[in-house]
Formats: structure tokens, C-alpha cells, sequence
């Protein structure tokens, strides 16, 4: 279970829909984001993490970027995609946050859908965790 967020799912569709509707007042977005994002008590970087998971939802923005690929490897075989503890959209823990204990995540994801033979895909980091 992720962790209780700091702010109301309320306020973040209200700051979202304010930077959409004020947006054409500044000379960008980013400029849009910093005024709002003071107003409401929230840092830049966090209105700009709601205000492009916006965008992906209503499809203005590009999605995940694996999204094509999946899509495609879905057509013959079973994919299931992870995100790695305290990544993205996946629950935040102050513990486990190495190799290890990630590619032992990705173990018990396999064993509980009794997944085998696979075929694991990762980037970055997520290379060093297949691999452990």
C-alpha cells in the first residue's frame, strides 16, 4: 500500500485545471507551474509531476514509455510490466531500496503468476536487478 499523500486528490485536480486554464498568461509552462505551485503550497517539481500525469491521462502527452512495445509483445505472449519499489508510481518504503531485495521483488511478482519460461526487459538500473 503506497503512503498517504501530503496532499488531497482535490487539490491536485484544482492546481492541475489552474495551470491548463492560466497557462496562456505566462511565456510557458513551466512559468505557468512556478506561479501556481506557490499559491497552493506544493514545490514546482511536484505540480510539474501532476500536471504530466494529466497530460499522459488525457492522452496529450506521450504514456509510459515501454507502452508501444508491450503492446506489441501482447499481441503473442503474456506481459506484465513492474515498477520497482519506491519508483514512480509504485508504494515508497525507506527500506529495501537495492538490487537484491528489487530482483527478489521481481521473483516473488513471477512465482505468485507462476510466470515461466520468461523474457525480462529492463533499462538502467533495472538491468542490474534482472541480472541479480
Amino acid at each position: 500500500m503506497g503512503r498517504q499523500g501530503r496532499y488531497s486528490p482535490e487539490l491536485r485536480e484544482r492546481a492541475v485545471r489552474m495551470v491548463f486554464e492560466h497557462q496562456g498568461e505566462h511565456d510557458s509552462q513551466w512559468a505557468t507551474i512556478s506561479s501556481i505551485a506557490g499559491k497552493i503550497g506544493c514545490t514546482t517539481e511536484t505540480l510539474r509531476n501532476w500536471v504530466r500525469q494529466a497530460e499522459r491521462d488525457t492522452g496529450k502527452r506521450p504514456g509510459w514509455m515501454w507502452e508501444k512495445q508491450m503492446a506489441h509483445f501482447a499481441k503473442t505472449n503474456r506481459v506484465v510490466a513492474m515498477g520497482p519499489r519506491s519508483q514512480g508510481e509504485s508504494s515508497q518504503t525507506a527500506e529495501g531500496l537495492y538490487t537484491a531485495a528489487r530482483a527478489r521483488d521481481i521473483k516473488a511478482v513471477m512465482d505468485q503468476l507462476k510466470l515461466a519460461p520468461v523474457v525480462l526487459v529492463g533499462w538502467s538500473m533495472g538491468v542490474a536487478e534482472l541480472a541479480a
